[in-house]
């Protein structure tokens, strides 16, 4: 582990615990991470300068998939042709008749998950 600041032993262990639990909850279990965007950063930020950088990166995917999850959630809505694959009205930058595997790949490469995996 490779600390970019100092702190009390003590101190540090505190503030791991506060930000495992508080992310924890946010990410994985209320449902609102969305309203605590900035605190979420912050506290993956200061996890990573204590030098916990695995468990910030843990974090920070599973912030990257709630934020994937939450906006697929709303592609459910879009109208989907079952013959073309594509879809029917604009969901936000495509356009209608946007294949669905173009949209998948977007998810993918914004977001650093697997659709198969993460998402389905």
């Amino acid at each position: 582990m490779c600390k970019t600041i100092k702190i009390r032993p003590q101190l540090e262990e505190c503030i791991y615990d506060f930000c495992d639990d508080e992310l924890n909850y946010h990410i994985n279990e209320s449902g609102c991470a969305e309203d605590y965007e900035y605190e979420i950063m912050a506290q993956i930020e200061l996890l990573e300068l204590l030098g916990y950088k695995d468990t910030a990166e843990e974090y920070r995917h599973d912030y990257r998939v709630y934020q994937a999850k939450h906006l697929w959630e709303s592609l459910e809505d879009v109208p989907m042709n079952p013959e073309t694959e594509c879809i029917e009205e604009k969901w936000q930058e495509f356009p209608a008749g946007t294949h669905r595997e173009e949209i998948w790949h977007w998810f993918e490469e914004k977001y650093n998950v697997s659709v198969a995996e993460d998402l389905m």
